[in-house]
């Protein structure tokens, strides 16, 4: 997100001074430094614009470019592939339940996080949530290419340390 901010604005890394934060600690620091830019996501998006935030980019300008992943280390995933499964049938059924009784399910979500029911229906407005159906056919399509952009975005901000040309799994446990 970063580098796509930067090269959008035309900035580079130098032009700013970066402070790492934990995503909880978004909100504080939004309202006690004196930070100008800060990148993070909804629904705690939604706890700061009204703490006179703007949008100013976001990943509606980057499409594809920032997806959920579960991540298991291969001897996991071998190891216990069952829990796995369930654990994917389960952000599934969730997914599922949002889709079918969305007003209800805002209600709940927003009362696990501490926000309004209309700032989940906001937050949630421009977030797509894909079925088990479409990431099977996101994996299929475009996930290789993806990765590998990914990949080099991370490794040119110095992120990680080489480029792998490993294909990744994607289907192992789902």
């Amino acid at each position: 997100m970063l580098t796509a901010f930067l090269k959008h604005h035309q900035l580079s890394p130098k032009d700013l001074k970066l402070v790492p934060l934990a995503t909880p600690n978004h909100l504080n620091a939004w309202q006690t430094q004196d930070l100008d830019y800060l990148i993070t996501y909804d629904p705690i998006a939604q706890k700061i614009l009204p703490a006179n935030a703007h949008i100013v980019f976001d990943s509606r300008q980057i499409p594809d470019l920032i997806i959920d992943v579960l991540a298991v280390r291969t001897p996991l995933c071998h190891e216990r592939p069952q829990t796995i499964k369930r654990l994917t049938q389960a952000h599934f059924a969730g997914l599922e339940l949002i889709k079918r009784d969305f007003q209800e399910s805002s209600y709940q979500i927003a009362d696990n996080l501490g926000l309004t029911q209309a700032q989940i229906v906001q937050a949630l407005a421009d977030i797509t949530l894909p079925s088990k159906e479409i990431n099977h056919k996101m994996l299929a399509n475009d996930f290789d290419q993806n990765t590998q952009t990914i990949s080099q975005i991370l490794y040119q901000a110095g992120l990680i340390k080489t480029l792998t040309q490993q294909k990744i799994h994607t289907d192992t446990c789902l």
